[in-house]
């Protein structure tokens, strides 16, 4: 297992920005989730379900393992280093992916605090263009169901919890995104071989290469 990457590392500066505004707020959300310091074994179902709902959401979400609730407020413990070298980016993402159906991008990456304690950080990145569907079920050592095969699972706005679709307007509004993504996508598409498809200024050709685009699809 090499080295997790740091949020100090330049790549990071807009994750580590959101880590930081998450921190001072102290509060769950759809986006934001907090997880008791633990090693990754304890921890994987629930992250597994969260991160395939997370990838759901508008620009994603992140999980952010060391702060604890305690007596009704959270507190940042902090991670220690044996528990930290628990969390193998290739074996997450792995293992994530077994169930996220198309896969998940995730990022994995340590973030230090003024004081010296380290956080885990899991950075969940929204869906290319399809919504996440869950593509088998998981029990836990229980034998108590966990995920369902074919299941969506999303994060209700406002709310720090994980749940199946359960109305029309929860799919309606993840068809939308996904419609609004790959219709973005169609159009850089469309720019990346020179289709103007504005109905100005559009030449013959331009329209001729538009129809065979099209064709494609």
């Amino acid at each position: 297992m090499g080295a997790l990457p740091s949020t100090d590392n330049e790549g990071y500066k807009s994750l580590r920005e959101r880590i930081d505004t998450a921190l001072k707020l102290c509060k769950e959300e759809s986006s934001i989730d907090f997880k008791k310091a633990n090693v990754w074994d304890e921890l994987k179902d629930i992250v597994i379900k969260t991160s395939l709902a997370m990838a759901n959401l508008r620009d994603g979400g992140i999980i952010i393992v060391g702060v604890q609730e305690n007596s009704g407020r959270w507190e940042i413990t902090g991670l220690e280093q044996e528990q930290v070298e628990t969390f193998d980016p290739d074996v997450i993402l792995d293992q994530v992916n077994r169930y996220a159906s198309p896969p998940i991008s995730l990022d994995i990456v340590t973030h230090a605090l003024g004081d010296g304690k380290i956080l885990l950080v899991i950075n969940i990145n929204e869906f290319d263009d399809k919504p996440i569907v869950c593509q088998r079920n998981k029990h836990n050592q229980s034998n108590e169901l966990v995920l369902r095969e074919g299941a969506v699972y999303v994060r209700p706005i406002g709310k720090a919890e994980t749940t199946e679709v359960k109305s029309d307007r929860q799919m309606h509004e993840l068809l939308d995104l996904s419609s609004e993504k790959m219709t973005r996508k169609f159009l850089e598409k469309c720019g990346r071989v020179g289709i103007g498809i504005s109905g100005q200024g559009t030449s013959d050709d331009d329209k001729q290469k538009f129809d065979e685009e099209l064709a494609g699809l």
